[in-house]
């Protein structure tokens, strides 16, 4: 047991509505005009989780851990489904998605 550290944050969950807004502002204002381009996507990819990470850091909650997963796609109206399963606390923890497509 450690003494004088608490090992989750005890005042908050996730901010799920600011995260959500940060996820909407982000995504389209860095996809914005790109096509999709496989040769280009990881690199895609790597920045815009970077941009994410990065973001969830300055919201100043500096005992949460991020996980930050991006998953980018051609739409060619073919659909995609993705699985993930996670172990957390649900009186800390929890999930924030968006969705983000591109015409």
């Amino acid at each position: 047991m450690m003494s004088g550290s608490a090992v989750s944050p005890q005042d908050n969950k996730v901010q799920v509505q600011a995260i959500t807004k940060l996820l909407q502002d982000i995504s389209p204002s860095y996809l914005k005009g790109k096509q999709y381009d496989k040769e280009e996507a990881i690199g895609w990819i790597n920045e815009l989780g970077h941009k994410v990470h990065q973001a969830l850091k300055d919201l100043g909650n500096p005992k949460y851990k991020y996980i930050v997963t991006v998953d980018l796609a051609e739409n060619k109206g073919e659909g995609v489904r993705v699985a993930a399963k996670c172990s957390w606390d649900p009186n800390t923890d929890g999930i924030v998605r968006d969705v983000f497509s591109n015409n």
